[in-house]
């Protein structure tokens, strides 16, 4: 399954040979053509592209404007869609078939699964759910590690260890939020925020509420507080049916906590709330960017807009999946 939809990016021959065969029938029709000359074996060989996609059972769309649309053997537009038109490029017709094929079969599996395992899987399709297998950090994971995040990507199984209340679990968690939260601070700053803070004390006379990171970004000012949350245990799995519902219940709890002295600092509450199959909140998300676009404005930053994205992107992921894997396998090296 692709990591649009919670898997690893890598597909089996059998389930694409002939999405394949169709790119590449397309791909060299033209010259094909130019060798066959006669109009008659021009047809003969057009009807290998439509055995193809019957396969695939896809069938072929009527309509010019269809997602699919591949115009069958004696259409009046096959030559000209084939060796001029859109149809010419390979990576194109395999790559919709491919995605077709694939969108049908994620509905029907997603129908048969428990409501834990849509939840693993609803949050493990999101984009930056998968940037711990698709960067280069300098944070590195152990082969264990990495075999330990694997599994609780792909497999459904007890991971109650990633919501444990012992005292051993709840030290690592801390540990995970804290060096979470500093990354974000770390990014911050390189992306030219004006003032960076991390867990500001005395923010509020009343009580002892201090949020993990204070970010002055003028003429804004952002009350980041993160929340690393499992989407399948059962605080959370009523709502994890739905992409990111898990995050909203936690985002609520955020805003009700800090919404009064954030109203009071004339500043912004911000819940960076990430889910531990690596889902981010939209609000975690819109904060990335912020940052992002504001280095844009720092004439002495010395990252592009796109490295300060997906560097804080990348270590957060990568952070995340470390020590999910440490609370799983117990370990703290």
């Amino acid at each position: 399954m692709p990591f649009s939809q919670g898997g690893f990016d890598l597909r089996k021959l059998r389930t694409i040979r002939y999405s394949a065969y169709v790119g590449a029938v397309v791909a060299t029709l033209s010259l094909w053509l130019h060798l066959l000359g006669t109009k008659a074996k021009h047809t003969l060989y057009a009807e290998t592209v439509n055995e193809a996609i019957e396969c695939l059972r896809v069938g072929v769309a009527s309509e010019p404007d269809s997602k699919l649309y591949l115009p069958a053997a004696g259409n009046a537009d096959f030559m000209d869609y084939y060796t001029t038109g859109k149809g010419k490029a390979l990576k194109r017709v395999q790559g919709k078939l491919t995605a077709f094929r694939e969108s049908s079969f994620y509905t029907r599996w997603m129908d048969k699964l428990s409501y834990g395992d849509r939840a693993r899987v609803l949050s493990a399709s999101q984009g930056p759910s998968s940037a711990w297998l698709t960067g280069s950090s300098k944070i590195r994971m152990t082969n264990l590690y990495f075999e330990t995040a694997a599994n609780l990507r792909l497999r459904p199984g007890d991971c109650s260890k990633l919501a444990d209340r012992s005292s051993r679990s709840v030290t690592l968690m801390k540990t995970r939020h804290r060096l979470i939260a500093k990354r974000i601070a770390v990014w911050a700053r390189r992306a030219g925020a004006t003032s960076v803070k991390l867990e500001p004390a005395h923010l509020d006379p009343d009580s002892s509420k201090r949020p993990d990171i204070d970010i002055v970004i003028d003429p804004d000012r952002y009350l980041v507080d993160v929340a690393v949350i499992h989407p399948t245990c059962k605080t959370y799995l009523q709502k994890a049916h739905k992409q990111l519902g898990a995050c909203d219940v936690m985002i609520d709890t955020k805003r009700d906590k800090y919404d009064e002295l954030a109203s009071r600092l004339d500043a912004q509450i911000v819940p960076a709330v990430i889910e531990t199959y690596g889902a981010l909140s939209k609000p975690c998300k819109k904060l990335f960017k912020k940052l992002a676009d504001y280095s844009l404005e720092d004439p002495y930053c010395l990252f592009t807009r796109d490295e300060i994205l997906r560097g804080l992107t990348l270590e957060v992921s990568t952070i995340l999946q470390i020590w999910n894997a440490k609370l799983i396998t117990r370990r703290d090296d």
